[in-house]
């Protein structure tokens, strides 16, 4: 018997659910389907960015691939509105990018932030502590094998 918000089933999201659709006057609106999921277990697919220069800490998320260039070219310009900043439990480790469609898991945060590279978030994923460990587990075994 599943109690609590540790034992809760994810809720499976995709990046069509963001927004509002239409876009209207307004802009970009946080759609009610995301709001209904924020501080709530999630599972969602996507493409990691690929980035000249990760930090430790943070990776992005998109629907479709995409590589960024170098720090002269502004974000914006190449990421999508429906980005999703990935956050996870650093200790210096820089996530390794991973190319094709990943499945990640973890709890949805609403709101403003600063994030490191300057740019302001609205919605994150704070990764799952399992799935980074075992993610972490076969790096270290790929770069020892080596």
């Amino acid at each position: 018997m599943k109690t609590g918000p540790e034992k809760e089933d994810p809720v499976i999201l995709e990046f069509k659910d963001f927004f509002k659709l239409p876009f209207g006057p307004k802009g970009l609106e946080i759609s009610d389907r995301l709001l209904a999921v924020k501080g709530r277990l999630v599972v969602i697919q996507g493409h990691m960015v690929k980035m000249e220069d990760p930090g430790p800490g943070v990776f992005m998320l998109t629907k479709n691939p995409i590589t960024l260039g170098d720090e002269e070219e502004s974000l914006s310009e190449d990421l999508p509105a429906s980005v999703l900043n990935v956050h996870f439990a650093a200790d210096g480790f820089i996530f390794p990018y991973i190319d094709g469609m990943i499945r990640l898991r973890g709890k949805i945060e609403i709101g403003q932030r600063m994030e490191n590279d300057g740019r302001i978030s609205i919605e994150r994923l704070k990764l799952d502590p399992g799935i980074l460990k075992d993610i972490r587990t076969t790096w270290n075994q790929i770069i020892h094998d080596r």
